[in-house]
């Protein structure tokens, strides 16, 4: 799949003063995509996340262009899932976080980007 430079590079989150992602980073060594986050300094996210297994999505079964991306973690006994869509130049990630350890629910996020040049 063709990413174009629509997603890959550095993105920052629109609102400055997250308790989330505040950067991630997408990359694609020509082979594999992935992932890379650096979560809020006092917030739900660890300090640094990746890189972490991409899987790039197109508009349809006919275009190269990646549109949208999932990936997965875990940290500190939660699951996180990343899905990632681009709208307008930015990207939004929706943020699914399993607890497993039952000391809070689970819970969802969903944050804005702008791409870093």
């Amino acid at each position: 799949m063709s990413l174009t430079g629509q997603v890959t590079g550095r993105w920052k989150n629109s609102k400055p003063s997250t308790n989330g992602i505040e950067q991630f980073t997408l990359t694609d060594d020509g082979t594999n995509l992935s992932l890379s986050i650096r979560g809020a300094e006092h917030g739900f996210m660890p300090d640094d996340m990746g890189p972490l297994k991409t899987t790039a999505y197109s508009a349809d079964g006919s275009s190269t262009d990646c549109i949208a991306f999932h990936a997965k973690g875990m940290a500190d006994g939660k699951t996180y899932s990343f899905a990632g869509n681009v709208n307008k130049g930015l990207i939004i990630i929706a943020i699914y976080i399993e607890v497993s350890n039952n000391e809070a629910d689970n819970f969802f996020v969903r944050e804005f980007f702008y791409k870093l040049k």
